[in-house]
């Protein structure tokens, strides 16, 4: 399975919903395959979509009589988060060098966009 390049194609299709899909059916397979080649990829690439499938509805929130700093975020940016962690998890045990350092150069755009409140990926 190639899992690389196909954020970038339902994106600019405009078929983010399907490439949900699409990486949820190959994580079912991972799952009952034990196949783990592709794994933090595909976790990798289903933060790009979810962020993708969000657009601007994630615009930070600042709750009433909290901090100026503080922000809310939404489900769906918490399930981006995770899927970097989970990611960043199974790439490093199992010594995947290069797909590491793509899912922190994710993890700190996304951190960026956090903290500027800018949702534009790519």
């Amino acid at each position: 399975m190639r899992a690389e390049p196909c954020d970038h194609q339902f994106a600019k299709t405009g078929c983010i919903e399907e490439g949900l899909a699409t990486v949820a059916k190959a994580l079912t397979i991972s799952e009952h395959t034990g196949e783990r080649y592709s794994l933090a990829e595909l976790y990798r690439i289903r933060e790009e979509l979810l962020i993708k499938s969000a657009g601007q509805s994630w615009v930070r929130s600042l709750a009433p009589n909290t901090n100026p700093g503080s922000t809310e975020i939404s489900p769906s940016l918490a399930q981006a988060q995770s899927c970097l962690a989970e990611a960043h998890a199974i790439a490093k045990q199992q010594q995947a060098v290069s797909w590491e350092s793509k899912i922190v150069s994710s993890t700190e755009r996304l951190k960026q966009n956090i903290a500027s409140g800018n949702w534009v990926t790519h």
